[in-house]
């Protein structure tokens, strides 16, 4: 898609066009995530399946944050090119990505060092700490790989390019299948071959995302501008809240994974298939949402706040009609989905009691992700990081733990905690959003004197 298109031309037609390769690419994660536990689950045993899955949900955890992070360079990038400022764009990114190259330092120490700790924290079963310890200890070494990848492709979304990232990501997908059919199977390395895997095709991600940098539009030249302290704060001011959003809130759903760890082996492994399938029902919330960002700061930053809102709502009834079409699928075939992944008949039946009513979040997200997407784009990543948090900390993990201790609470009743959150942070997002205060950008306007 041509830069310019996001700010001109028809808006319904442009952001599917422009949502659908995020879309592609959130397609292709799922099933480079889920191929893991797939093969995992079916050459090995419970206990590795737990290992996996909880290595792989400190990994998601962190990759969230890194997401989150770098969606601060997406912003200031985006309102900088629709107010048709270059070299802000270029100093935009040589600063953002200057600042994030500690972040991948920080976080190849964090999982090299600090495994132990973090499956400690989280209550891994005894059975599953040795395998999730191997997963954590090599993927650690895949963290730069994460991170640069998702520096440059998210200045390739500022720009109005969602296509070239999911490539990247299918070539890296197509990497792990291969990589767990061979390590995992054949070769029978269990854990550790589905990790090595994984890295292969970060690393492979990352090298492919470097391309970007040779194209003539990209925001980074041959001699770029300087990095900038007022710079880097721009691009914190919106990434800082939207990483540590992400991290507390994955945070939340580790805490109920750690109540319902010490529950049991087979409740465990449920709730981490569970996961791993519902990522396909946020799928269009999320992609629209990352859209929506895009679209909505380059809009902000030409001065056409209707036509950026207006991209909003769009976005949001399409993501609530794709989610109520998969939370219908996944309630009627959830043993047979969970069946897919183990022949456990206990960890099939705590599964589908937990994805019965946790499924309903698949319609409710379509609407909290894409009005964060637009708050976001617009600069008031502050607002959404205040109403996350509120409804984790003071929704989610409450009523979860409430619902553990109740005499005879199941893993039906478990899944209630999530959508409950969903609905108090929709009812915040509508009162602010008829506020009226996301019209003016705190990022653009402020450099300019606006």
């Amino acid at each position: 898609m041509n830069e310019r298109q996001l700010l001109q031309g028809n808006l319904y037609t442009g952001l599917i066009r422009f949502a659908l390769p995020f879309m592609g690419a959130s397609l292709l994660q799922f099933i480079y995530g889920a191929v893991d536990l797939l093969i995992v689950g079916r050459y090995c045993d419970p206990a590795s399946i737990v290992g996996v899955s909880n290595g792989a949900q400190i990994m998601q955890i962190l990759t969230l944050m890194v997401v989150g992070f770098t969606t601060g360079i997406t912003v200031l990038v985006g309102q900088h090119l629709g107010a048709g400022r270059r070299e802000e764009m270029e100093r935009a990114f040589v600063t953002g990505a200057s600042v994030f190259a500690g972040l991948a330092v920080l976080l190849f120490v964090l999982l090299l060092a600090g495994h132990d700790a973090l499956i400690g924290i989280i209550q891994t079963p005894d059975e599953a700490v040795p395998h999730a310890r191997r997963y954590l200890m090599i993927c650690g070494l895949g963290a730069p790989f994460i991170v640069g990848y998702n520096v440059v492709c998210s200045a390739l979304r500022a720009m109005g390019d969602s296509r070239t990232p999911m490539l990247y990501v299918g070539a890296a997908c197509i990497t792990n299948i291969v990589g767990d059919l061979v390590l995992v199977g054949p070769l029978n390395m269990g854990v550790t071959g589905a990790a090595i895997a994984t890295v292969a095709a970060q690393a492979l991600s990352f090298l492919l995302s470097l391309t970007a940098l040779r194209r003539p539009s990209f925001p980074c030249s041959a001699h770029p501008p300087r990095p900038d302290r007022e710079t880097a704060a721009q691009v914190l001011r919106v990434g800082v809240p939207l990483g540590l959003q992400s991290l507390l809130t994955e945070l939340s759903f580790l805490l109920i994974t750690v109540i319902i760890n010490l529950i049991g082996l087979d409740q465990a492994a449920g709730v981490g298939i569970v996961e791993r399938i519902l990522a396909v029902g946020f799928m269009g919330a999320s992609s629209f949402s990352a859209a929506i960002s895009a679209m909505a700061a380059q809009n902000i930053g030409a001065g056409q706040p209707e036509r950026a809102r207006n991209a909003a709502l769009f976005g949001m009834a399409c993501s609530v009609g794709l989610g109520a079409v998969l939370y219908a699928v996944f309630l009627l075939f959830s043993p047979q989905l969970i069946g897919l992944f183990t022949t456990s008949e206990a960890v099939i039946r705590y599964g589908s009691q937990y994805m019965t009513i946790y499924a309903s979040d698949c319609i409710l997200v379509g609407i909290v992700f894409c009005l964060n997407g637009f708050f976001n784009g617009c600069g008031r990543a502050g607002f959404t990081m205040f109403n996350g948090l509120f409804a984790t900390f003071l929704v989610r993990i409450p009523l979860s733990y409430l619902i553990s201790i109740l005499p005879g609470a199941t893993m039906l009743h478990m899944g209630i905690a999530a959508p409950a959150a969903s609905a108090v942070q929709i009812l915040l997002q509508l009162i602010y959003l008829r506020s009226g205060r996301w019209r003016t950008s705190t990022l653009v306007d402020r450099r300019a004197g606006g």
